[in-house]
This record gives C-alpha cells, sequence and structure tokens, in this order.
C-alpha cells in the first residue's frame, strides 16, 4: 500500500512535464550511447572530466581527463575519455565481490517508512534511509510536515535473510521536535529517529555528498527499495542514467509505488539522488513505458546550506558533513572502528607544469625570515672565526693541506695513517716524514684510521 495524496500528484505531473520536455535531448544522449566512445559525448565536458576524475578515488591506474580539450572535441582526450568510462561504466556485469559488499553496507540503512495518522491508522509506506548517525531520509510527500513525522514509523531489517527466513524488524519512531526540514519542490523530508546511537548503529549510514562527478549520463545506478511497502528489494544495476537537469536526474529502473524516498546510487555506491517519481515517457517501452526521476543529492544539500536552524539542529546538520563518506553497519555492541589496509596509497594530482625555469635569480626574493607564521627565523650564517680543528672522518686526499699545515713534506702526509697535526702545533710536533706521528706538544685529534 503506498501512500496517495494531492501531493504526490503535483510531483508526478511536474515529473512528467520535465520529462516530455526533454524527450528530444533525452533520446539523443541514449542514442550517443549506443555508439562506441558515444558516453563520452553524451554529457557535458566539464561533467565527463568530473567523473573521471572522482573515478579515481576507486581505480588508481585512472588519469584526469582536460574538460576542455573534451570540449574541443581533441581526437586523444575523446579516445581517452571513452576508453575509461567504457571500461568503467559500460563494462559487461563481471563485478568484484567488492561491489556485492558495499551493496550490503549500504542497503543496511535503508528502511520501510509507515506512515500514520494522528489515530495512529496505517495509512502508506514509504522508503527512507540513514545519511547520518540520527537523520533519516525520504521524500516530502511522504513526510510532507512535523505533524506527520511524529506519527510515523521507520523499520529496519524489513527482509529476508540469507536462510530465506524473515530477519527480525526492528522499529522507531521519529523525532521531528528534535530536528525536521523539508522543502515541497525538492521533494524531500529529513528527520531525525528517535532511538540512541547504539541502537542505530547496527545499520550504518550513507553520507550525502556534495561534490558533483557522481554520476553522467551513460552511469548504471542501483535502488535499495521497499517496493508496494514490501520486503526490502533491489533493482540492481541494469538501469541507466539518461538524463541530468539542473535539480534532477532522469533515469531508466524498475520502481513501484513504496519506493519512494528510495536512495540511488551508482556503482560506487554513493548516493546520487534521491527517488521520488516514476511517469510515462516516450521511447522507453522497456521499462514499460516510464520514466524515473530523482532529486540530486548536490541540490539538496545546497539547499539545507542555504537555510537556518537552532544551534542544535544546526549541530545535527553538520555531521552530514564530517562524517566518513560510508559508515560500515557494527556489530550489536561493538564500537564503530576504521580500518586502513597497509600499505595504503596517498595520491596527488597536478596539472603538467608548463614554461621554465627562469635560471636569473637576481630577481628571487630571497630569504624570508617570516616564512613559519609567528615566528621570526634569521637568516643563518657562518662564524667570523672557527673553532679548533676537530675529529674528522675525512679521507687523507682530502685533508693534505690541513695534515700539512706543520709539516714539511706533503708526500709524508699522504703517506700518513694516524695522527693529524693541530693548528697550534709546531713543526717539532710533526717532523718530516712523521706526520703520522703522534704530536707532542700542542693540541691534535685523530684525522682517520
Amino acid at each position: 500500500m503506498d501512500v496517495r495524496t494531492d501531493r504526490q500528484a503535483e510531483q508526478e505531473q511536474a515529473a512528467a512535464a520535465r520529462a516530455a520536455e526533454r524527450t528530444g535531448p533525452r533520446q539523443a544522449k541514449i542514442a550517443l550511447l549506443r555508439k562506441p566512445g558515444g558516453i563520452a559525448e553524451a554529457d557535458e565536458p566539464s561533467r565527463i572530466a568530473t567523473r573521471i576524475d572522482r573515478l579515481g578515488r576507486y581505480y588508481p591506474d585512472i588519469r584526469p581527463v582536460s574538460p576542455a580539450a573534451i570540449a574541443a572535441g581533441d581526437p586523444a582526450a575523446m579516445t581517452a575519455a571513452g576508453a575509461i568510462l567504457e571500461r568503467i561504466v559500460l563494462t559487461n556485469d563481471l563485478l568484484g565481490v567488492g561491489y556485492l559488499e558495499g551493496g550490503v553496507a549500504a542497503s543496511a540503512a535503508v528502511g520501510r517508512v509507515n506512515i500514520r495518522n494522528a489515530q495512529g491508522r496505517l495509512i502508506g509506506y514509504g522508503t527512507g534511509s540513514l545519511v547520518s548517525p540520527e537523520l533519516l531520509l525520504t521524500n516530502h510527500h511522504v513526510l510532507p510536515d512535523a505533524e506527520a513525522a511524529g506519527f510515523s514509523v521507520i523499520e529496519f531489517d524489513y527482509q529476508d535473510g540469507i536462510d530465506g527466513l524473515p530477519r527480525p524488524v526492528r522499529a522507531f519512531t521519529l523525532d521531528p521536535d528534535r530536528f525536521f526540514a523539508a522543502d515541497q519542490e525538492l521533494d524531500f523530508a529529513l528527520v531525525a529517529v528517535k532511538a540512541t546511537a547504539d541502537e542505530l548503529r547496527p545499520f550504518g549510514f550513507n553520507r550525502l555528498i556534495a561534490s558533483e562527478g557522481k554520476a553522467i549520463v551513460g552511469d548504471f545506478v542501483t535502488i535499495v527499495q521497499h517496493p508496494g511497502g514490501g520486503k526490502k528489494q533491489i533493482a540492481l544495476r541494469e538501469n541507466r542514467v539518461v538524463d541530468v537537469l539542473e535539480e534532477f536526474l532522469h533515469y531508466e529502473t524498475d520502481t513501484e509505488p513504496g519506493s519512494s524516498g528510495s536512495p540511488v546510487f551508482n556503482d560506487q555506491w554513493e548516493v546520487v539522488a534521491l527517488h521520488h517519481a516514476s511517469v510515462p515517457a516516450a521511447g522507453h517501452a522497456e521499462y514499460g513505458g516510464f520514466l524515473n526521476e530523482g532529486i540530486r543529492v548536490s541540490k539538496l544539500l545546497k539547499f539545507l546550506r542555504e537555510q537556518k536552524f537552532a544551534p542544535a539542529q544546526q549541530a545535527l546538520l553538520d555531521r552530514l558533513a564530517t562524517r566518513p563518506e560510508r559508515a560500515q553497519p557494527a556489530a550489536d555492541g561493538a564500537a564503530p572502528v576504521l580500518t586502513l589496509s597497509m600499505p595504503f596509497d596517498i595520491r596527488l594530482r597536478a596539472e603538467a607544469a608548463t614554461g621554465r625555469i627562469d635560471p636569473d635569480y637576481s630577481n628571487r626574493e630571497g630569504y624570508d625570515p617570516a616564512f613559519l607564521p609567528g615566528h621570526t627565523v634569521p637568516l643563518p650564517g657562518l662564524p667570523t672565526r672557527w673553532p679548533a680543528w676537530r675529529r674528522s672522518t675525512a679521507r687523507p686526499e682530502a685533508s693534505r693541506s690541513t695534515c700539512c699545515r706543520t709539516t714539511t713534506s706533503a708526500s709524508s702526509c699522504t703517506a700518513s695513517g694516524g695522527w693529524r697535526c693541530s693548528r697550534r702545533s709546531t713543526s717539532t710536533d710533526a717532523p718530516a716524514g712523521r706526520c703520522g706521528a703522534k704530536p707532542t706538544t700542542g693540541r691534535s685529534t685523530r684525522a682517520w684510521p
């Protein structure tokens, strides 16, 4: 049972209008995706370059591609971009097992929203997901206001286990008095869950990432949902992004009523959109003639940043941006642990240097005593008087001039393997041919073995 309201009907009508308006450009992009290397042409050059750069976080061998070169149609840049995207995005269905592990972690934070009225009667279902240790994200047409949120419940683990048996369901009421924010145009609601950190820790959360580059036209997406209010299911990967609007994504995928509020993931299990509508659209017969629309996460976060909240609510909102991009669910009673596999790589990227080094040092500013903020460090200088000769490990050849200051024979120094004469010594301390002898007066140090 899905909630059917005037608000939802309005959202579907608006989404249908956007889908109809974008029919021509969308079909052109789909046609580009069918030709070899077309994925590098199906979206804006800046978005393609940003997507490649973000993929480099997960694939160390990926090198950045200049957006200017893509925009100019540079053959080398287009070939490089096409090869990267076809290898990573338009690959076959052979994926590493890490993809499944990531999906298990990401889906744990997704639950079924039981929408109830003031009398406690169930009036519909939606889907929601934890996006911080305390906050749940769903659609505005699922939870339109704080009052509706206060009556409703979120259920986690409403799904079958690997043994085919239902898992124990954990249900929590919502706490809009602690936090509630919503917007009808962007069709989202963000609300606190009335539970302790220990109670919610086993489910983890999927952080919302403001950075661009999480999805472009041609990317596959996955939706974790409670279709029709049923047990948790996944519309897995064979679902493409076919258009990117200013605030919305359009994608082909299987969804049903009850999926409103579901997170839309890319292949790296980053949340790229908040699903909110499925509408009829021409040219999508393989999905029953329907097109799906989700609100872009970057636009949702931009809206939240522009709002004013009380200090306690702002502190909760700030946790969206100060946590790891994905918190792994922890075992019952176990504290969350960040694990790094050794060795690990830290990669820095810089544009190729242009120009040349100026060999003329006359125009340099020179040493800056204030190079340490808040401190003045004078330029080190040489002493005006050298101290007495000290122990040295120099080779005999390098110390000949020093050794022979008080001798009469340079050749005797070359042959010397013992004591070196000090500057205070006299010629009697080291007679000719005996530079290596220990002096009888003055001060000396051993030069070499």
